[in-house]
């Protein structure tokens, strides 16, 4: 997958979780994309296939998928994510 943040984020709008993960990115200074998989029904199809993951968000970290929003948040409070935020 080619991402031009470190970080990207597939999200449903109105999704409580989703919007914790952008505002948990935002907080911490961390650069991130966010792709709405609303408008994308055939890609959140093809994801929850791959990824065995039927949920969102869905959360890649330097191209490497690591969940959803309880997998970010561990990896922020851990400092996992210290080396990418701009702050």
């Amino acid at each position: 997958m080619n991402l031009t943040k470190p970080v990207t984020v597939f999200v449903l709008y109105g999704c409580p979780y989703c919007k914790g993960s952008i505002q948990m990115l935002k907080q911490k200074r961390i650069p991130f994309d966010a792709v709405n998989l609303g408008n994308k029904p055939q890609l959140a199809v093809q994801l929850a296939q791959e990824l065995n993951y039927p949920t969102v968000p869905k959360i890649f970290v330097e191209d490497q998928f690591i969940g959803g929003y309880s997998e970010l948040k561990a990896m922020v409070e851990s400092g996992q994510l210290d080396h990418l935020s701009r702050g």
